[in-house]
């Protein structure tokens, strides 16, 4: 059975499983959403080991380049070693410039990135509080 090492631990996990199944069943916390490769929200790196991947088109080729995956559209073909996304290190500052409550348990932020942000309909955005 291949060995899935990702944020210090190591697990095993059955040989073609899908790769977010495989994250959560062995208690690591990846985000998730439409499990089709769009919204891009279970984004991890692979550092070593092979992954059939079913969409390598769905992120941008330098992303790709970089050995980032969607978890959800990665089939474990190996042993692989990860990095799950850490919003400290790959995210991106943001000034929030507006807000409204769309609905009492919506609310819209209108944001201010520091740098261009390519953003595709039905992508997700996380958002982390940084520092007061």
């Amino acid at each position: 059975m291949p060995q899935l090492s990702v944020a210090g631990q190591q697990f095993e996990v059955a040989l073609g499983s899908n790769l977010l199944d495989a994250l959560k069943v062995s208690g690591i916390a990846v985000p998730s959403s439409c499990r089709a490769g769009s919204c891009q929200v279970c984004q991890v790196r692979c550092v070593a080991g092979q992954l059939h991947d079913a969409q390598p088109q769905a992120l941008p080729a330098g992303r790709y380049a970089e050995g980032w995956r969607l978890a959800c559209q990665c089939r474990v073909e190996g042993d692989v070693q990860l990095e799950v996304f850490d919003p400290e290190r790959e995210g991106m500052q943001a000034t929030v410039v507006g807000h409204d409550w769309l609905t009492p348990d919506v609310l819209r932020l209108r944001l201010l990135p520091e740098r261009v942000l390519r953003y595709q309909a039905g992508q997700h955005l996380q958002l982390c509080a940084g520092p007061e």
